[in-house]
């Protein structure tokens, strides 16, 4: 009887809605088919979009990084450049090798990690069964 207490698995739709929580003050995501879509704001003003192959994402580096008080998710080391940065208002398109999330706290910083984490495993490996409470 113990599978009876097993945590239900947190969807793809669930984690994306809790980061859109979690960074209403500055990212917006959504997942289209294989691309994750950030839009980054300051003071109100839309100033970048990045789009980025999930697949080309190492769920194992996403961490909170306490000196620059954000999270920080990586490419995997053979897609360099998988981010494709559209700038607002400076210049068109670049490629970066990360993209940075900016948090409120250490505790914060965490729970974004983690679920950001969990949204590429979810996507990009069929096998992975893992489960995460997202408070």
């Amino acid at each position: 009887m113990l599978g009876s207490f097993a945590q239900a698995p947190v969807s793809k739709e669930a984690s994306i809605q809790y980061l859109n929580k979690q960074l209403e003050q500055s990212d917006r995501l959504e997942l289209k088919g294989k691309f994750l879509l950030i839009e980054s704001s300051r003071d109100g003003q839309l100033v970048k979009e990045d789009k980025i192959n999930i697949y080309d994402m190492d769920p194992m580096s996403v961490q909170y990084v306490a000196e620059e008080n954000m999270v920080v998710m990586r490419c995997l080391s053979d897609a360099d450049g998988c981010v494709e940065r559209t700038t607002i208002k400076v210049t068109p398109k670049t490629y970066r090798k990360r993209v940075t999330f900016g948090v409120l706290s250490k505790e914060h910083g965490q729970k974004v990690a983690r679920t950001l984490s969990h949204l590429i495993n979810l996507h990009t490996d069929k096998t992975y069964e893992g489960t995460i409470t997202l408070e």
